[in-house]
């Protein structure tokens, strides 16, 4: 299979009720799939989420909407990574569904974090309160990690 390429996005919305809506798309050769997740607010609880094939491997792949509706109710944060391997997991699951839920899910938070900051660097300093000890990214301690003398990107702000 020389020259495979597969393309994958990920984009945050907010709905007309203020629910954070998250589309992962992701298209190659042998899929062209559209997933959607709407997140409550407040409570970050998936409210609905829905997949679409519009190219598939096999028609099977379209049969997964049933293990996705065990997703509503499920906040995001703590816990989520476990519930989407248990869910999506297997014979039942779809991997790529994993994969794209496991990069588009937890944009909520930073969607509701950096809501009405203006300033990258304020925004990076109340995301990183809200996930620190979730990975090494937002490992304790947190200061410095922003610091001018230290910069992880360019400040353009």
């Amino acid at each position: 299979m020389n020259g495979f390429q597969r393309n994958i996005t990920f984009s945050i919305r907010r709905a007309a009720d203020h629910a954070i809506v998250l589309t992962a798309t992701m298209v190659d050769r042998f899929h062209d799939l559209v997933v959607e997740a709407t997140v409550e607010p407040e409570s970050l609880a998936i409210r609905a989420i829905r997949a679409n094939f519009s190219r598939s491997p096999t028609d099977n792949c379209r049969k997964i909407q049933e293990r996705l509706d065990l997703l509503v109710g499920v906040p995001v944060g703590k816990g989520l990574t476990r519930k989407i391997f248990e869910v999506l997991g297997g014979g039942a699951g779809c991997g790529n569904l994993r994969m794209l839920l496991l990069g588009s899910l937890p944009l909520a938070i930073n969607a509701r974090v950096g809501e009405g900051v203006e300033n990258v660097w304020e925004m990076l300093d109340t995301i990183h309160r809200e996930l620190r000890g979730t990975c090494v990214g937002y490992s304790e301690p947190p200061g410095g990690i922003y610091q001018p003398e230290r910069p992880v990107m360019e400040r353009s702000n």
